[in-house]
């Protein structure tokens, strides 16, 4: 049987740990960890459930602000009104859904 690389990743489960070493944000990240191990002792989040964390804070200061999330065009609106620094990402601007960073030197 050859192996292609496509079918060796067929069953692997990759992540991408959250970075709290030698970064800018490391004080905030390791912050945000701790209050994650209190309900999951020994585990890591990972950048994707860090991010998930992100954007549903980004939401709920977009709803405070608005006092309502009954019409979804105007949450839509201010939350790219709203500027996007968070204490896990920092400085960031949104375009098409997505939210981009400059990368730390």
């Amino acid at each position: 049987m050859v192996i292609t690389p496509s079918r060796a990743y067929v069953n692997r489960a990759t992540t991408w740990l959250f970075q709290w070493c030698r970064h800018p944000l490391a004080g905030a990240n390791r912050a945000f960890t701790k209050r994650w191990q209190v309900e999951r002792p020994g585990k890591f989040p990972s950048m994707s459930q860090a991010g998930v964390y992100s954007a549903v804070t980004h939401y709920l200061k977009t709803v405070d602000a608005l006092k309502s999330d009954a019409d979804g065009k105007a949450v839509i609106a201010k939350m790219k009104e709203l500027p996007t620094d968070d204490p896990l990402f920092g400085k960031g601007y949104a375009c098409f859904f997505r939210k981009y960073h400059e990368l730390p030197h």
